[in-house]
């Protein structure tokens, strides 16, 4: 039951890391989504969001 529990939990996680990269999807291409969500970590989509957000004010 445990695993299960632990597999539930991973899958929203990168459910919810997918959802965040939605929003940089200007410059990363949405059909890659769920990929990137399963290999990038949480601080990894923050980075990312951090620096699109700091590349696109001018």
């Amino acid at each position: 039951m445990r695993l299960l529990k632990s597999a539930t939990t991973m899958s929203e996680a990168r459910l919810a890391r997918a959802q965040a990269l939605d929003a940089l999807d200007a410059i990363l291409p949405f059909a890659r989504r769920d990929q990137l969500a399963a290999l990038l970590t949480d601080e990894d989509v923050a980075t990312l969001k951090h620096l699109a957000k700091e590349g696109t004010q001018s």
